[in-house]
């Protein structure tokens, strides 16, 4: 069919529209972040709607619109988080939140889908979900160029970051925003860890509740920077 092609996203929201209708917002592996236009989500015979659940991955058959605008044609799930603890669930949605406001529209990042693949399952599961989702958070902000990493000792030897650019390193975290700020060399290590290991290894991971929270908050800063 002309215009249409299958896709493999994961939902990030939804607005209602008229009564039975919603705009949703998708972050899929061949297009990117795009909105969809999906009729009758709220009738109770609706086989898109029960999907339509923060962390969910589906396969969809969209069809191009008038300007940027899909329409969900079908859809089948590919992966749906079991979550019913509330802070868990707040967690989830802060993940789809860092997503939504990092990622591109209309530009493929299959290796951040890949990502988020591998991601969501061990998340669901893990018993430091918090710690899963500053690691994830590092790696989609090294990808997207947001941060980089860097061992030197001399804080003179590192460029200029650019606009919306943080540098990690063993001195801090120096940016075009804020005069640099200062980590101790253990957080600094801990956040290259996040940033270089596997999913799995994070759960091997013990820090203190004072580092978790100095993480935490570089972590939420950073994602307040970016535009």
């Amino acid at each position: 069919m002309k215009n249409s092609k299958i896709i493999h996203a994961l939902f990030l929201s939804k607005v209602y529209y008229k009564e039975c209708d919603a705009i949703i917002t998708l972050f899929s592996k061949e297009l990117g972040k795009i909105s969809a236009y999906v009729r009758n989500i709220k009738k109770p015979k609706s086989k898109i709607g029960p999907y339509l659940q923060q962390g969910t991955l589906c396969q969809f058959f969209v069809k191009k619109g008038k300007g940027n605008l899909y329409s969900i044609q079908e859809s089948s799930a590919m992966f749906v988080p079991e979550i019913d603890n509330y802070e868990d669930l707040l967690l989830l949605n802060t993940f789809s939140q860092y997503i939504q406001k990092t990622c591109p529209s209309e530009h493929a990042e299959p290796e951040i889908f890949n990502l988020i693949q591998s991601f969501l399952p061990i998340f669901c599961q893990s018993d430091k979900k918090k710690l899963q989702l500053y690691a994830f958070s590092l790696k989609i902000l090294t990808h997207l160029s947001f941060i980089q990493f860097f061992d030197t000792d001399a804080e003179t030897e590192l460029p200029i970051p650019q606009q919306h650019q943080y540098f990690f390193h063993p001195h801090g975290i120096s940016s075009t925003k804020q005069h640099p700020r200062k980590i101790s060399l253990n957080e600094y290590k801990i956040l290259k860890f996040y940033q270089t290991s596997s999913f799995e290894n994070i759960e091997k991971l013990n820090i203190t509740l004072e580092q978790e929270q100095n993480i935490e908050m570089f972590i939420q800063e950073l994602f307040l920077c970016v535009e």
